[in-house]
């Protein structure tokens, strides 16, 4: 029981994003920007997942080599072809990846997401700390470090909702936290 939960709770700081969210990887009825429009504002990470949500027979999922391969429609030699619903593909690499239905992509079922590989939910670094100079008393208490509070905005916003990606990365953390806090003791 326990492997189901930690395999489908997927490693920290990835998320599995449901292309075209609720309507999946269908023909697009909102023209060809559909699936860019959907991607622009998402931030993709090396190991995140992408799931194609679609009818085995209907669709298919080419991940192509080249934009001159994406902007054509050409999958002469890709680097994956999926025609079974719903296929699952991780984003192993930086760089612009590009996805294309081999059936409908000339009317705009295709999209492109720029990975970083930065993970998401990393803590930043700090600086090292720097040894005393010669000569210096390392014994020494250093200053206090200055602390500053946030001035209240006087027009605050609120943050948008989550996205039902971040929802679905929250709860696999929530269900991973107690098999990983129970290892440990």
């Amino acid at each position: 029981m326990m492997l189901i939960l930690v395999t489908s709770g997927g490693a920290l700081g990835t998320t599995t994003y449901n292309v075209g969210d609720n309507a999946g990887w269908t023909i697009p009825s909102n023209g060809a920007t559909t699936y860019s429009d959907w991607a622009k504002n998402l931030k993709f990470s090396v190991g995140d997942v992408l799931v194609f949500k679609f009818t085995t027979g209907a669709h298919t999922v080419a991940s192509v080599k080249t934009k001159k391969d994406y902007d054509s429609c050409t999958a002469g030699n890709p680097l994956l072809l999926e025609s079974n619903g719903p296929a699952t593909v991780t984003l192993n690499s930086t760089g612009e990846h590009y996805f294309i239905c081999t059936l409908h992509c000339t009317i705009g079922q295709k999209l492109t997401v720029n990975v970083s590989s930065a993970a998401k939910g990393s803590p930043p670094s700090s600086p090292p700390k720097s040894s005393p100079a010669p000569g210096s008393n390392s014994s020494s208490p250093s200053p206090p470090a200055a602390r500053t509070t946030p001035s209240p905005s006087s027009n605050p916003a609120s943050p948008p909702p989550p996205s039902s990606s971040t929802r679905a990365t929250m709860f696999s953390s929530v269900l991973f936290l107690p098999f990983l806090l129970a290892a440990l003791y």
